[in-house]
């Protein structure tokens, strides 16, 4: 049964509009929006307005040049300039075990994806030897997390598959 029994009558009509054409071009509209901004996004992101992930990454971190033998480089983000605030955290998180890493330091073997991923830490942290363990610091010197500990972090990934870590870090209770 069709709904608009005139409607080809009312097709050369251009004062009528037919209710179904006018939610579908909205809708149109709402999907030409939503791919607009996913272009938009993906070359921000491809442009390097987005966290850099690489040896480069470590970047403001002295640590590779220091003479101290104990200190190992991770890569972090980079110093935000006094009286400004950081960017926009993603809102995720990952949790796995905390491994080291022969090219970054240390990683994160991730719980949900399954897989080995290198994280950005925040600017000024940094992994020390402690005995046959490295422990990850905070710029302020406090131990955050050992190897072998389950964290849970908050950040998100990044291009490269890299995690950003921006948020709440934290060891789990096994």
């Amino acid at each position: 049964m069709n709904r608009y029994p005139n409607s080809s009558r009312l097709r050369d009509r251009p004062d009528v509009v037919r209710p179904r054409n006018a939610l579908f071009g909205e809708r149109r509209a709402r999907v030409r929006a939503g791919v607009l901004a996913t272009l938009v996004l993906a070359a921000l992101l491809a442009s390097g307005c987005g966290p850099s992930v690489g040896p480069a990454s470590v970047g403001s971190q002295s640590v590779r040049s220091t003479s101290d033998p104990d200190l190992v480089a991770v890569p972090t983000q980079e110093p935000v300039a006094p009286g400004s605030t950081s960017g926009p955290c993603p809102a995720s998180l990952a949790r796995g075990e905390l491994l080291r890493s022969a090219e970054w330091g240390l990683a994160l073997r991730d719980e949900d994806f399954g897989v080995t991923r290198v994280v950005i830490w925040p600017f000024g942290y940094v992994a020390e030897r402690d005995g046959g363990r490295l422990v990850l610091r905070a710029a302020d010197g406090t131990v955050v997390a050992r190897t072998g500990d389950r964290l849970h972090i908050e950040g998100g990934i990044v291009p490269g598959e890299a995690f950003l870590a921006c948020g709440d870090i934290r060891v789990l209770d096994d």
